[in-house]
């Protein structure tokens, strides 16, 4: 049996899996986050995590031989990328492709249509079945990033201070994200903000407790998510727009951690995207990134991606790579 390799490598972990070319998963492993290359020490952070992850996953599988092809999904692409990816995986058949691509194989498997990601940053990715692709979003987290878990916890913490001048009405979010952070006071928040002890992803888990107090009838709360909902509707009402789709049943499809509060976030995007896009469909991933990835693997080797292959996939996957 032939086998691939599929990386989803992410902001908060890189994952591997191994699949035989029946589509059946044979070894799933995880490594640390792969994420902001250009900054100092990101090629080798992006080396060390994938080590893990394809090392996990081999053990796992048994598969000791070289892989038939491997496709890496990275949320940023820079110059000496996929040679490093090279010297790590042992594969004729190597692609190296900016995690959108991925994101949005894993909901239309090919097909036209559009994805939006929704995790600590955000952005909307598209193509059509004439090749052309285009993207919205993406511009980090002090450049946009609008409805992504970041932006989320940014407008949380700022709804904080305006409750704590009197600029707006008490809410649960106060107590609630105090807790969270370990803190008993809004001026301990911007000691640790300002003192760079809170990074993006401590900002971003902030998003979990928006989610929280939301479904426990925050009024702040809720607010904050259905304009993050619209955000992201926007973003992907663009996508549809400029690659032709606005008038086309096409999926769009929702990947992220921001979409576990979906509840509050969906029926704010999916109004957004009717309003520039009313045939559209909101789903969610028919596989995890990383399995999108192999799958992408097998289907550069000439393999058909079928009902019957894709079941074996889904059917087949250990429950700590199953989409969370």
């Amino acid at each position: 049996m032939q086998c691939v390799l599929g990386v989803d490598g992410g902001q908060t972990s890189t994952v591997a899996v191994i699949l035989g070319d029946d589509g059946s998963v044979l070894g799933f492993g995880r490594g640390g986050p792969a994420n902001h290359l250009n900054e100092p020490g990101g090629m080798e952070r992006l080396e060390a995590s994938l080590r893990a992850a394809v090392s996990e996953a081999r053990v796992r599988s048994g598969c000791s031989d070289s892989f038939a092809g491997a496709c890496v999904g990275l949320t940023g692409l820079a110059p000496g990328v996929e040679a490093l990816c090279g010297r790590v995986i042992d594969t004729p058949k190597l692609r190296v492709v900016h995690d959108t691509r991925v994101a949005l194989y894993s909901v239309t498997l090919g097909k036209p249509g559009a994805v939006v990601i929704a995790g600590t940053g955000s952005v909307a990715y598209g193509e059509n079945d004439r090749g052309e692709a285009a993207s919205c979003g993406g511009w980090g987290y002090l450049l946009g990033d609008e409805g992504s878990g970041y932006w989320i916890g940014l407008q949380a913490l700022n709804t904080l201070t305006r409750v704590e001048d009197g600029r707006a009405a008490p809410t649960e979010l106060s107590e609630a994200i105090l807790r969270h952070l370990g803190v008993s006071g809004i001026r301990d928040v911007h000691r640790l903000v300002y003192a760079q002890r809170l990074d993006r992803r401590h900002i971003a888990d902030i998003a979990r407790v928006v989610g929280i107090c939301a479904d426990d009838g925050d009024t702040a709360a809720r607010r904050i998510l259905r304009s993050a909902g619209k955000e992201l509707g926007l973003q992907a009402g663009v996508v549809l727009s400029r690659l032709q789709l606005a008038d086309r049943a096409v999926e769009v499809g929702c990947v992220g951690g921001v979409f576990h509060a979906e509840r509050w976030v969906c029926p704010a995007m999916a109004a957004a995207i009717r309003r520039i896009a009313p045939s559209a469909l909101m789903v969610r991933p028919k596989v995890p990134q990383s399995v999108a990835s192999a799958l992408m693997a097998l289907e550069a080797l000439g393999r058909t991606i079928d009902g019957a292959l894709l079941a074996r996939a889904q059917a087949s996957l250990p429950p700590e790579a199953q989409i969370k």
